[in-house]
């Protein structure tokens, strides 16, 4: 698969992946806590908090995990998730 596409495009499509997610956290701080300074975020395994612990129990943990073979689309489907979320808890 990595072959097939070559190193340039995997990196490219990891970075829009990450980007994805980011901006979503990014966009709702207030909702949407990253504990990991800019310069040090992972753009595989996006780990953040929520503003209570009993909304984290709701979801069960968090961090997403963008391997390599995740799709645009299912990131996609991360931040529609994640901002559906959103709209359902802010206060």
């Amino acid at each position: 698969w990595v072959e097939s596409l070559g190193l340039e495009k995997v990196e490219e499509l990891r970075e829009e992946r990450a980007k994805l997610v980011y901006d979503t956290i990014d966009s709702h701080p207030e909702f949407f806590k990253g504990p990991v300074d800019k310069q040090y975020r992972s753009r595989m395994n996006i780990v953040f908090n929520l503003p209570t612990k009993e909304l984290e129990a709701h979801v069960g943990g968090i961090r997403v995990s963008l391997y390599n073979a995740m799709t645009i689309e299912g990131a996609q489907a991360v931040v529609q998730f994640m901002l559906s979320f959103y709209e359902q808890n802010r206060q």
